[in-house]
Formats: structure tokens, sequence, C-alpha cells
């Protein structure tokens, strides 16, 4: 069976984080679990791979399907954050949890 290549690098600043390689039939999601275990990521959920144009690459999806040809060939990852938190001038930061945007912590006093 025929396997490529697939370079992944951070979307941000480009850094080189590791290749798998993979076969053309294998979903998105294998390349994501690959990734998140060849980088040893403490969930494969953290990992978001996204295409040459930027766009988020759909989960079910075969490589092929995805536009993922050539070998090699490359996605940009983007981490996903456990948690936003945010500052504000009324001297309260608050911390939210990204999927629901639910307030998880309100902390007064900061300047």
């Amino acid at each position: 069976m025929e396997h490529i290549t697939v370079s992944a690098h951070l979307a941000v600043s480009g850094e080189v984080l590791g290749s798998v390689d993979i076969a053309p039939t294998d979903t998105i999601r294998s390349l994501r679990s690959a990734l998140a275990e060849q980088l040893r990521e403490p969930a494969e959920q953290s990992l978001r791979l996204l295409s040459a144009s930027g766009t988020l690459l759909p989960e079910l999806s075969t490589i092929s399907e995805a536009g993922i040809l050539g070998n090699p060939c490359s996605v940009a990852v983007v981490r996903v954050c456990s948690v936003v938190a945010t500052a504000s001038n009324d001297c309260t930061a608050r911390i939210f949890l990204p999927d629901t945007g639910e307030c998880q912590a309100t902390l007064t006093g900061h300047f």
C-alpha cells in the first residue's frame, strides 16, 4: 500500500514538529492521532490540523479527500488551549473553558 510522508509545523511560527508516514486512505483523525502520539501530546484533542489555505481539515475526510497530496507534504498544526484567560480595566481576570465559554473563575484586585 502506498504511503506518504506528512510533515507537521506550527501554524504561527512555522517550527517543524515532526513527520509521520500515512496511507492516502487514512483519515485526518488518524493523522492527528499519529502526530499526537509522536509529539507525546497529553491528549490528541489538543491538536487541530489546517490545510495550506488555513482551513480546519475535516476529521472524517481521508488524506486524499482533504487534498494532502504529494510526497512529502505538510500540514499546519494549531495547539488548542485548555483554558482562555482575560483581563479587564475593572481589575478582574476571568478563566473560561474554550469549548463552552463557561467562566470557571473570576479573580479580582488585579492591575
